[in-house]
């Protein structure tokens, strides 16, 4: 009785190392940002953010089986204090949809924030488009111009807007690890 118990629970500790300590390489592979940088405008700071998004095959059979793929893009102006936490200048969150459409043999882009639609032909030209962002805010005086900000942005793929049987299987699959996060610090 004693062997059988060491045995499962040897099992379960190679279960539960085998979930945590899953492949690392989706983070650098699926989505990522490739690069945040500040272009000099006047009157307004603006923030370039270019993505990277690859699917993995896992998420292209399930495109194509007709289930939608959302992203939420967080973008997050901070300015940092020396004391007491950073204050938030500027937030914007956009949410992107992702859907192939058989009927029509094409793909769609929208914005579920401005409700703003384009169609593609094919997934690379559709990736294309949600990897150029520039977000800029207006600022009033010059100091804020020249001040030291902080970007954050965030990508978040919704897997609980998949269907229900395929929740579990993308919680714990390398393959529709879809999520990106980076930070750029002032200069």
């Amino acid at each position: 009785m004693r062997v059988w118990k060491n045995s499962y629970s040897f099992l379960f500790v190679i279960l539960l190392s085998s979930l945590v300590w899953r492949e690392s390489e989706a983070n650098d592979t699926w989505v990522s940002v490739q690069s945040l940088k500040w272009l000099p405008e006047k009157e307004i700071r603006l923030l370039q953010v270019e993505l990277d998004f690859k699917l993995s095959t896992e998420a292209i059979k399930a495109l194509h089986s007709g289930i939608t793929l959302y992203w939420e893009i967080e973008v997050t102006f901070l300015e940092p204090r020396i004391w007491l936490r950073e204050t938030k200048v500027f937030f914007q969150e956009q949410r992107y949809s992702l859907r192939y459409d058989t009927l029509f043999n094409h793909y769609r882009v929208k914005n579920e924030s401005s409700n703003h639609l384009e169609r593609f032909s094919s997934l690379v030209d559709a990736l294309e488009f949600l990897q150029l962002r520039q977000y800029q805010k207006k600022v009033q005086s010059l100091e804020v111009i020249y001040s030291c900000l902080i970007a954050e942005i965030r990508i978040r793929f919704d897997i609980e807007s998949l269907p229900i049987p395929l929740r579990p299987v993308a919680y714990f699959s390398s393959e529709w690890d879809l999520s990106a996060y980076k930070r750029l610090e002032c200069d």
